[in-house]
């Protein structure tokens, strides 16, 4: 599940970014970054003959359920970190990553087909072509400020109220 703390986050990190780039004339030694988006974490290890390991740019691609590996989020980080460093500029771009093991061998319920991931994570991000990858928009919708107000203020009053009749209660059992 992502909230918008996560989206307000990854907006945050793509202005820094291109706040980055315009003040640095060189753009290559920009800081580029990667948000790793794995589905509910496990703990197991992942069975290499009958799981895969998926990696995408679409966030929306990889469909529910999504379990992974810790072991598996960890081996990509560092791929991503590795693969950061090499001088492949098709490569060296900052992205929004969502992960999953694919396979029969999940439990409870199977994900996608084996061919639908790779065996290693760096096969995973090798995979990766990110050179007409653009980084995600996210539109706030505004009657989620008008329906928090509301809520909000409706909390607030029945605190105040109830806090008032509690001391006329109190006072009277004095």
């Amino acid at each position: 599940m992502t909230s918008r703390y996560h989206y307000c986050a990854e907006r945050d990190m793509k202005q820094i970014l291109l706040s980055s780039s315009n003040n640095n004339e060189n753009n290559d030694e920009n800081v580029n970054f990667y948000v790793l988006r794995p589905g509910g974490l496990s703990d197991e290890m992942r069975n290499d003959e009958t799981t895969s390991l998926q990696i995408s740019t679409d966030t929306k691609s990889i469909p529910p359920p999504a379990r992974v590996g810790r072991a598996d989020v960890a081996s990509l980080a560092i791929e991503l970190c590795n693969n950061n460093q090499s001088n492949n500029k098709k490569k060296r771009k900052s992205c929004v990553l969502a992960t999953r093991w694919t396979g029969t061998d999940i439990k409870p319920k199977s994900q996608g087909k084996y061919q639908d991931g790779f065996k290693t994570a760096k096969e995973c991000v090798e995979s990766l072509d990110l050179t007409d990858y653009e980084f995600p928009e996210y539109k706030y919708k505004p009657y989620v400020l008008a329906s928090g107000l509301f809520v909000y203020s409706f909390i607030g009053l029945a605190l105040k109220l109830g806090w008032k009749v509690i001391s006329v209660i109190l006072s009277f059992v004095r």
